[in-house]
C-alpha cells in the first residue's frame, strides 16, 4: 500500500449520498487554534450529534469534551470540514493519523498510529 494508493483511489463517479459518511474530518475550536480530527463509518451529523451529547454529558472519556469542559471552550460544530472520504477502515485510520500528526501539536485528539512522515 502506497501513499499513492491511499490519498488517490480511482475515480468512479460522485454519489452524493456516499458524501456524508466513512470519512476523516475536522472540528474547530471557536476559542482557540487547536482542532480535533476524527473518522468514522456513519454519518457525518450522527458523530457530531454524540460529539455534542459527549461534551453535555462531561464525559471523560471524550478527548473533545475534555477540551471544551476543561477550558470552558466551544467547538464550531456548524463549520465541521470533510478532509477525507474513505471506505476502506484501515486507510480512513491512516489519513485520520497522518492529517492529526500534520496539525503538529494543535490537535485535541492524539495520534493512533506514529507514522514516520513528518519528523
Amino acid at each position: 500500500m502506497t501513499l499513492k494508493n491511499i490519498f488517490l483511489p480511482r475515480q468512479k463517479g460522485c454519489d452524493e449520498t456516499k458524501t456524508h459518511k466513512k470519512l476523516v474530518y475536522a472540528i474547530n475550536c471557536k476559542d482557540c487554534d487547536k482542532k480535533y480530527i476524527g473518522e468514522t463509518k456513519r454519518m457525518k451529523l450522527t458523530r457530531i450529534k454524540e460529539h455534542i451529547n459527549d461534551i453535555r454529558k462531561n464525559k471523560l472519556t471524550s478527548l473533545i469534551a475534555q477540551h471544551c469542559n476543561i477550558n470552558n471552550h466551544k467547538m464550531d460544530f456548524d463549520n465541521t470540514e470533510t478532509l477525507a472520504l474513505e471506505s476502506t477502515w484501515k486507510r480512513r485510520i491512516i489519513k485520520e493519523s497522518l492529517l492529526t500528526q500534520h496539525t503538529y501539536g494543535k490537535a485535541i485528539n492524539e495520534v493512533k498510529y506514529q507514522l514516520k512522515v513528518f519528523t
